[in-house]
Formats: structure tokens, sequence, C-alpha cells
């Protein structure tokens, strides 16, 4: 009986004690609940919309960052990093803020998210919730992504058109699909960019099997010129893996034509590739109607010449071009017209010079109307844009056709070819002039001077007759 008496004697103090401490929390959480329905009652409550999440990381929801802002430009700048470091969850103090806090807050993110070109490629939904304590104002930030971090911290700056070729050319070689960069250049647009891939496309016929189609979207939307994220898209005919062995097919083929070629000089490297590619390939002049409308179509590309083995003047120029570079001769493909039709050729550089040569007519029209043409000599038939390519100022002479290519001709390019005559790997030089006999490039020679006609006998001189005796005179 003791024991129990003292057992209630001694836990009285202890009820009482435990009565006190849950009157306390009782109270206190009333309070909490007052001052929650006053929050909400005054209005500091910013809803945030429900959203799909996509793209949301939320590696950092353990960790909350808490930044101090004292201004507008503060508080953008706090919303930006967040963007940056993609945080889903942020705190912002306002501890000394000089301006009204919900409405900037409110603009903030709005401009934020939709008006700045981080923020309108990478946020879906940027959304606060305020609240006051005592004498400064916290609020806490939620942002909703429509792309991952790995995309964000990718954005790479480019301000000027050469890391901007750079760039595309390093996409295009990978077949790669997308490109996005940041740039406040307003010399960087959708124009150049589309002008730079086709740039690239016929300067390096290796760089990319085929030509993409590209797209451009701007962020913040329609932004033409100031800070502004560019998201640039490649869009192919074929699967990746599909593009990349065709790619392997027309350089094993490139390199076994090459093969064989190996011990000529440049020029004789030209005058073989334009006899190999006219045995090797059809030409197709009606292909050329649908090279505006249809670069896809395997004619007009590298792969559809050497694989398949008919094309358009642009399929055989661009392989002629390949095997130039190949070779390490200079060279590019000229985009214009023939006849009024749409048609491309090339232009080479070698002995100092540059001159044009048309491949896909090579048979059709004969070397010497093809091969070292001068912009004079084109000038009746073709049409091109004369200041985007080197100027092809000299007039080609059978003396130089036999120093470049190391064959003697009958007649000058550009005249017209005797029947049988035309230059073809296994004729017959001409005869070398002896030597003094030379003539000076481009002068007619001499005609021979005809034979002096023999001198003809005298004829014999006649006898004299024997004059008459004098009559003797008269006794």
């Amino acid at each position: 009986m003791t024991v129990r008496l003292r057992e209630r004697t001694e836990g009285r103090p202890l009820n009482r004690k435990l009565q006190r401490i849950t009157g306390a929390l009782l109270c206190a959480a009333a309070l909490l609940s007052c001052a929650g329905c006053m929050t909400l009652i005054e209005g500091e409550y910013t809803d945030i919309r429900e959203h799909s999440g996509v793209g949301e990381d939320t590696t950092n929801d353990r960790f909350v960052r808490t930044v101090e802002v004292e201004d507008y430009d503060d508080l953008t700048d706090a919303l930006h990093q967040m963007i940056l470091d993609y945080e889903t969850r942020g705190l912002l103090r306002f501890t000394a803020y000089d301006g009204p806090v919900e409405e900037d807050l409110s603009r903030a993110c709005m401009e934020v998210s939709n008006t700045d070109p981080i923020g309108a490629y990478a946020v879906y939904y940027m959304g606060s919730n305020i609240n006051r304590i005592v004498s400064y104002y916290e609020a806490e930030i939620s942002i909703s992504f429509k792309r991952s971090a790995l995309e964000i911290r990718s954005l790479e700056t480019v301000r000027s058109l050469y890391t901007l070729r750079q760039d595309l050319k390093t996409v295009m070689n990978q077949y790669g699909t997308t490109l996005t960069l940041y740039t406040d250049t307003d010399s960087i647009t959708e124009a150049n960019i589309a002008e730079t891939v086709e740039s690239i496309y016929y300067d390096d016929p290796a760089c990319s099997v085929y030509l993409p189609h590209v797209s451009v979207t701007a962020y913040p939307e329609g932004a033409e010129t100031g800070p502004r994220v560019m998201e640039i898209t490649f869009e192919y005919p074929y699967i990746y893996s599909r593009l990349v062995n065709r790619e392997q097919s027309v350089m094993t083929a490139a390199q076994a034509i090459l093969a064989d070629m190996a011990a000529l000089t440049p020029g004789e490297t030209l005058l073989a590739l334009g006899e190999t590619l006219a045995d090797r390939v059809t030409y197709n002049s009606e292909l050329e109607q649908t090279a505006r409308y249809d670069r896809w179509q395997s004619a007009h590309t590298v792969y559809g010449a050497l694989a398949e083995g008919v094309a358009s003047s642009e399929g055989i120029a661009m392989v002629f071009k390949l095997l130039c570079d190949l070779r390490r001769i200079e060279c590019y493909v000229v985009t214009g017209r023939y006849s009024n039709m749409i048609h491309a050729w090339n232009i080479v550089f070698i002995n100092g010079y540059y001159y044009h040569i048309d491949a896909s007519r090579w048979r059709e029209a004969g070397v010497r109307d093809v091969f070292l043409q001068s912009d004079e000599s084109l000038s009746d038939d073709y049409w091109w844009d004369a200041g985007a390519y080197p100027a092809c100022t000299r007039t080609v002479t059978a003396t130089d056709v036999t120093d470049i290519t190391g064959r003697e001709t009958e007649e000058e390019p550009g005249t017209e070819p005797r029947p049988g005559a035309e230059l073809r790997p296994g004729t017959e030089p001409a005869p070398e002039p002896e030597p003094g006999t030379e003539t000076e490039p481009g002068a007619e020679p001499e005609p021979e001077p005809e034979p002096e006609p023999e001198p003809e006998p005298e004829p014999e001189p006649e006898p004299e007759p024997e004059p008459e005796p004098e009559p003797e005179p008269e006794p």
C-alpha cells in the first residue's frame, strides 16, 4: 500500500507537467493555423497551377537554396540562375527590398520564363508562394522544366559566323539532328544559317552524303535580333545507320578510282578524272528539272553518281570535287545554268590559273569544249554568279593543254573538233616540231615558203652567118 501511495503521490506532478506542455502545443498550433488563414485572407499566396513535369529533375528537392534579393535586378538574376543550375525549388528572401514585392515577383516570373532567351527555351512554368515573416518577405519558387539539365548546360555561346560554321560542320559530319546555341549577334539569322549549311555541303562533299533540310526556332518566339536562343534542326532522308553505310560506299569507290592515278601529275589527274566519270557515270539531263525541288534524290548526290551510276550534272560535279579534294587539287562546285537549264560544273586551280571543267558534258560536247575553259569561252551558253567564284581569265591554247596534261593536241580547246579528233587516252601525239621552229602560244604558224622554180635552160645561140666575100674590083 505504501508503494502504491508513493506512486500516486509522485505521479500527480508529472501529470500536471504533461498537461501544461500539451496545452502549450495546442495553443501554438492554433496560432499557426490562424496565421496561415490570415495569410490566405490577405492575398499573399500565389497559386501554382498543375503541370506535366516534362523534363523535371527532382535531384535538388532535398536541398533548397536561399538567396537574398534587394532590388528587381537581383530578383531576375536569382530566377535566371535557378534555371541555369536546374533548380526546381528555391527560396528568395526580401529583407530590405526596394519596391513592391508581390507585384515585382509576379512580373519577374513572367518575364524570365517568357521573354528571357534561356527561360523561354527551358521553362514550362514558373510559380511562387509568398510568406510575410514579421519584417520581411520570403518567397518559395517552383520551376517546371521542358528541357533536360544536359540540354540547358550544353548551350554554346556563338558570336561569329566563323564559329557558327565550325559548329554546323561538326553536326553535319556526325549526321546530328540538333544544334542549340545562344547568341546576341544580329548577323546570325535563319537565312544565313541555311546558306552556311548549303555552303558546307558543296565545299566538302565528304562531310555529308545528303544536303540536310534545316529549320530554325528562336527563343523568345519570333526573335530575330538581340539576345536569343536558336534551336537548329537537321532533317535527313534516311536513318543514321543507312547514311553512314552510304558514305562508306562513296569513300570506298572514290579511293578505288584514285588508286589507279597515284603516279599522275595534277594535270594528268584532271584529264583522267573526266575520262573516268564519262565512262562510269551516265549523265541524265532530264534530272536537272528536279534539282531545285528534290535535293534528296540520289542522282543529285555523290552516292547516286558513284554507287548507282546515273546522275545529274550536280551529282557528277560533286564527285569531281570529292576526287579533287582527295588529291588536294583546289576545286569548286559551280551552280548555275546551261542553255537556260539548271546545271552544275567545276572550277579548278592548276598551274597558277583557274579554269572551268564540265565533266557531265564530256562525251556530248567533246573534251575541247568542256576542259580547261575560261569565263569568256563559256559565256555564250553558260550562266553563273561570277562574283561568287574565282575568275577564269586565261584563254587556253594547245600549248597550255600540253603543259598541264602532258598530252599534245592538234587543235586548241574551243575550236570545232574534227570527227574523231577528241582528246582520249591512247591517242597518238602529234609529231614534235623541230628545234627552233616552235611558235609562240596562240600564234598561227607561218606558211612554208613555196619552192623556187628551177631556171629554164637558155637556148643555144644560133651560129652567125659567114660574111659574104667582097667582090673583086674590076680592072
